[in-house]
């Protein structure tokens, strides 16, 4: 039996990752425009030109994304991420229409399901294997870290917009 973080819950060995991913809607949090909708910028394709609202949005899907990943990775034998259209997604969801602090109160949940769901997940699991779109073939272990790093990456971006 592993020994357990009594912070996290998480097996002591990946109490570091859960504990920076549980820190990811804290960090985004102070960067959230009261009431700011879709601009005209956050129709744009390219992610560079994107203002926070569509940011923030991008992080939501994307967490929804990576959470199913996560989810199909403890107890099916190696699954695939399921593609998505960032676009479509945005559209379908009229995410442009709703508020930017709505939007990060559900990328806020989805980030602390995936912390309760790690923090559960024992230490042989975390090396049970999926496959990322861009990634190719990764353990949750690996999932977890670049996920971690791509939302501090948009953490960045939505500061630098600021």
């Amino acid at each position: 039996m592993s020994r357990i973080d009594f912070v996290t819950g998480a097996p002591v060995r990946y109490a570091e990752q859960v504990s920076e991913l549980a820190k990811l809607a804290n960090d985004t949090k102070r960067y959230i425009p009261i009431q700011k909708k879709q601009s005209a910028a956050d129709i744009h394709h390219d992610e560079a030109k994107w203002e926070n609202h569509r940011i923030v949005c991008h992080m939501r899907n994307y967490a929804a994304n990576i959470n199913t990943l996560m989810k199909r990775m403890l107890i099916d034998t190696d699954p695939s991420q399921l593609i998505w259209n960032e676009q479509e997604t945005y559209v379908n969801l009229n995410q442009s229409e709703k508020e930017t602090l709505y939007i990060f109160n559900q990328f806020k949940s989805l980030v602390e399901e995936m912390v309760f769901m790690l923090s559960k997940t024992p230490d042989a699991a975390w090396g049970r294997a999926g496959k990322h779109v861009y990634l190719g073939r990764v353990s949750v272990k690996q999932l977890v870290k670049w996920h971690t790093n791509h939302i501090k990456q948009h953490i960045q971006q939505l500061k630098e917009t600021e």
